[in-house]
C-alpha cells in the first residue's frame, strides 16, 4: 500500500446525546450506547407503530407512462420529494405523490455512470450523489453535472461505499481481494483533490482499550465494512466488531455504539459454523437510525424470536434508555411493526430522512390483497379500493 501522511483517525470515548423511544426529552448520555444483543433476548415483544409515531401517510405515486417505476433498489425523502431508485433512473415524485421528472445519467461518458446502486440525495442541497467504482459524480436536484470527484490512489483496495459529508468532504468504505489488506482501514475520507484526509481504522476483535482502537488484535476476516448516514453523521459498522464509529462534517470521529454479543458473539473464523442450529448473532443489512431509534436486522439462527422467521429478527434499540427490543410479530408471516394506525401491514422502515420520517414502500397489488382480508381503518380501505393492481407502489411514511 503506498504510503501517505493521512494520519489514522482515533476513536474517542465521547457525550451521546439520545431520545427516549417514547417521549422527547433529551437525555445526555457520559458514554456511547450500548447494544446488548445477549440481553436482548430475554426483551421480545410486540411493538406498535403507535409507540413510536404519531401520524402514518400511505401515498401513491402517480402512475403515468413516463413515471412508471420498475422494481425499486432504494427510496430517498428529502426536502418534500420522494426519490425512487430502480434500475438506471430515479423517478422524483413530491409528497403528494405527483410525478415531477426522471434522473438518468447512464452511460460511459465522463459525466455520466454505468450504475446507479450506489445513490444518495444531500438533504441540505437535493444533489444527487452517485458512487462509482472510481469515485462520486455529484448532480444537482434537476439533474446537472456538477462535479467528480476520483477516489485516491490505494493499493489492492476499491471503493465500496460513497457519501459526501461536506462540501469539500468525502467518506468511501474500502474492499479488497487481500486479507491481509483488512489489517490497517476500513475507510477513508478525502477532499475534491482526492487527498487523503484520514485513515478510519479497520474493525478489529476487541475495542475496549482505553479510549482508543487496540493494536494488534486479530482482525475479522475479510468483511467490509457497510456505513449509514444519521443526518450529517456517517457510521461505520464492521460485520463482527464490537464498535460502530462515526465521522462528521469536520472530519472527526467518536465512537458511536458499543455492541456486545456475549456468548453468542460469532467471527469470521466461525462463518462455516453459522447454521440454522447455531447460537451466533450478528446483524446484517444497512442499519438505519432515527434520533430516537436504531432499527437493526439480526441473525439469530435457532434463537430467533419468531418460528415462522427465518434466521433473522427484526430489533428496535433504544437510544434513549439503551434497551434493545427484538420484535415478535403482530401477525403470522408479518415481520415488522404493528401498524396499528391505520391497521395497515407490518411496517418497516427502508429509509429515514434527516427530519426522522421513516419511510417504506408496498406494490399495489399486496395494499389491495391486504384490505380485503384485514379489517383496515376507513381511509385505507378507500385508497385501497381505487388502486389497481399495475399501479405504481404506495410509499408509506411516519413520523
Amino acid at each position: 500500500m503506498k504510503s501517505s501522511s493521512a494520519p489514522f483517525i482515533k476513536s474517542a470515548l465521547v457525550p451521546v446525546l439520545a431520545v427516549a423511544l417514547f417521549s422527547c426529552t433529551l437525555e445526555k448520555k457520559e458514554s456511547p450506547n450500548i447494544v446488548d444483543f445477549e440481553e436482548g433476548l430475554l426483551n421480545s415483544k410486540v411493538v406498535n407503530l403507535s409507540d413510536i409515531a404519531g401520524k402514518i401517510e400511505y401515498i401513491p405515486l402517480e402512475t403515468t407512462d413516463s413515471s412508471l417505476v420498475g422494481r425499486i433498489i432504494k427510496i430517498i425523502y428529502e426536502q418534500d420529494l420522494f426519490y425512487v431508485v430502480s434500475g438506471s433512473t430515479i423517478k422524483i415524485f413530491d409528497k403528494s405523490g405527483k410525478y415531477l421528472r426522471t434522473f438518468n445519467r447512464k452511460g460511459r461518458g465522463p459525466q455520466e455512470y454505468t450504475n446507479l446502486g450506489m445513490a444518495e440525495v444531500e438533504h441540505t442541497t437535493g444533489n444527487i450523489i452517485v458512487g462509482t467504482h472510481t469515485g462520486i459524480l455529484e448532480y444537482d436536484k434537476m439533474g446537472t453535472f456538477v462535479r467528480k470527484i476520483n477516489f485516491p490512489q490505494l493499493d489492492s483496495l476499491s471503493p465500496s461505499l460513497h457519501y459526501k459529508l461536506g462540501e469539500n468532504l468525502f467518506i468511501s468504505s474500502l474492499s479488497s481481494n487481500n486479507v491481509s489488506h483488512y489489517k490497517e482501514i476500513s475507510a477513508v475520507t478525502y477532499d475534491t483533490l482526492s487527498t487523503i484526509l484520514a485513515r478510519v481504522p479497520a474493525m478489529k476483535e476487541d475495542y475496549y482499550a482505553g479510549n482508543t482502537m487496540a493494536d494488534g488484535i486479530k482482525l475479522y476476516g475479510k468483511s467490509n465494512a457497510t456505513l449509514s448516514q444519521f443526518k450529517d453523521n456517517i457510521r461505520i459498522w464492521g460485520l463482527y466488531g464490537e464498535v460502530v464509529l462515526s465521522v462528521n462534517a469536520g472530519n472527526k470521529i467518536d465512537t458511536a455504539y458499543i455492541l456486545k454479543y456475549g456468548k453468542y458473539k460469532s467471527s469470521a473464523g466461525k462463518l462455516g459454523e453459522e447454521t440454522q442450529t447455531s447460537e451466533f448473532i450478528r446483524f446484517i443489512g444497512y442499519p438505519l437510525e432515527s434520533t430516537n431509534c436504531l432499527f437493526l436486522s439480526v441473525l439469530l439462527h435457532s434463537l430467533r424470536i419468531n418460528e415462522e422467521d427465518d434466521n433473522t429478527s427484526k430489533a428496535l434499540y433504544n437510544k434513549g434508555s439503551g434497551e434493545l427490543i427484538y420484535l415478535k410479530n403482530s401477525e403470522k408471516n408479518c415481520s415488522g411493526i404493528c401498524e396499528n394506525l391505520m391497521n395497515g401491514p407490518a411496517f418497516w422502515p427502508k429509509y429515514i430522512s434527516s427530519d426522522d420520517h421513516l419511510v417504506t414502500t408496498i406494490d399495489a397489488l399486496t395494499l389491495i390483497e391486504y384490505a380485503e382480508t384485514h379489517k383496515v381503518s376507513t381511509e385505507l380501505a378507500r385508497l385501497a379500493g381505487k388502486l389497481k393492481e399495475t399501479d405504481n407502489p404506495i410509499v408509506i411514511i411516519a413520523k
